[in-house]
């Protein structure tokens, strides 16, 4: 009996041990607070840049970037990152002044509150800041000074084209809503979405008037429909994606100026989750069409199986993937080709994906894993009580999510 016992307990550590690997070879982490101030949050910014709120002393706050402690304040909010990661910012209050704080320069607000606060594609920095019921918004130029306009009545986030010299918002009329752009009023509507300025400054948006919605590009109307969502530019501004619904019958379009018409996908009874590819005419969707679910890259189907996570390109385009469980057997699908996983996953995780290799990674309560595409085989580092979501940084090569343990915050990192 003492050797069946035995036996049965190698056998189970042998299974583990083949399913879910500790190497520090692959997996390892690195401290990056000790947990002798209180932490508030933390997280990874898609960039690659991890951050943190500290409280270091009671009612006071302090902001990490990348190891960088900044000064202790009563009050900080809004951090964003530029789309390159290379600059940061946010807004900052200590004794009764607001405050802007833009790489390692201090900008002093003349308000009682802050507004918004973002970056353009470009990585100029533009802010809002009410001064009374007055909303001024000030934008950076080439020559790093500031260009200051008046907002009337803004609803939601300001758009700024990629030269600094247009700016959009959406703002409430009464009943109705308009879009101003440059200081220029819209027509009136019952909704608005807006979406962004493409490359060439012109302003991307949609609006319902009645029953019907209609897809804008400035004062150009595009194509109208019973419905137009998640509307979306790619990352080069050059391509518009959305979701048309005419009656029951939806399709997923995109539309630029290289193409004579726009493109149209099939037509399906219902479709969510568009995903654009970062620079080329490619649109991913989930779509259902006589109650079978699939994924779609344009017009090419892919088995989706009973439940699947939404599609996503790799930060490069180069592949285009997703979870999927067929009831039996849960997957990971790459351009196309479905790779069985022997240990399970669950579609609706957030899923990072290093282009070119045989990896991709998540992050379970308690760790960061990356599992091998062909055999399986998982590795993992440290066990934590907390974890982010996991992201590919192609600047460091490497899977990168944060970890917590106790107070103590870690960046868990694993090797393709």
């Amino acid at each position: 009996m003492r050797y069946k016992n035995f036996f049965c307990s190698c056998f189970i550590f042998c299974l583990f041990t083949f399913s879910y690997s500790f190497s520090q070879d692959k997996c390892t982490a690195e401290l990056l607070l000790d947990g002798s101030e209180n932490l508030i949050s933390a997280d990874i910014d898609s960039t690659g840049n991890w951050w943190a709120i500290t409280q270091p002393y009671s009612h006071r706050y302090s902001v990490v970037i990348q190891g960088f402690r900044h000064s202790d304040f009563d009050s900080v909010k809004q951090l964003v990152f530029s789309a390159d990661g290379l600059h940061y910012a946010y807004f900052a209050f200590r004794v009764g002044q607001w405050n802007v704080i833009i790489d390692d320069t201090i900008l002093s607000l003349n308000a009682n509150q802050p507004g918004i606060l973002s970056f353009n594609r470009q990585g100029f920095i533009y802010y809002s800041m009410f001064q009374g019921e007055n909303e001024i918004l000030c934008i950076e130029q080439n020559n790093g000074e500031f260009s200051q306009y008046s907002l009337f009545g803004r609803l939601g986030q300001v758009y700024i084209s990629n030269d600094c010299k247009h700016y959009a918002y959406q703002a409430k009329r009464g009943n109705s809503v308009s879009v101003i752009i440059n200081n220029i009023e819209s027509d009136r509507f019952s909704k608005i979405v807006p979406c962004g300025f493409m490359l060439d400054n012109s302003f991307v948006y949609a609006a319902e008037i009645g029953e019907q919605w209609r897809l804008m590009r400035s004062e150009q109307e595009l194509l109208f429909a019973s419905a137009i969502y998640e509307l979306q530019l790619n990352q080069a501004q050059t391509i518009i994606g959305c979701i048309k619904r005419i009656g029951n019958t939806y399709n997923a379009i995109m539309i630029s100026d290289e193409f004579r018409e726009p493109f149209y996908s099939p037509s399906y009874d219902m479709i969510s989750h568009i995903n654009l590819h970062p620079e080329a005419a490619l649109i991913g969707f989930k779509a259902m069409k006589n109650n079978n679910p699939r994924i779609v890259l344009n017009s090419s189907e892919y088995e989706s199986g009973i439940q699947s996570g939404n599609p996503s390109f790799s930060h490069d385009g180069s592949a285009f993937f997703f979870a999927g469980d067929n009831n039996q057997d849960q997957f990971m699908s790459i351009n196309g080709q479905k790779y069985i996983q022997k240990n399970g996953l669950n579609p609706n995780k957030t899923y990072a994906l290093a282009p070119g290799t045989s990896t991709f990674a998540f992050t379970s309560s308690s760790a960061l894993i990356m599992q091998n595409i062909q055999n399986s085989f998982s590795y993992a580092g440290i066990m934590v009580d907390s974890t982010s979501n996991p992201i590919y940084n192609h600047k460091t090569k490497r899977y990168e999510a944060l970890g917590i343990i106790r107070n103590r915050l870690y960046l868990m990192y694993c090797y393709p």
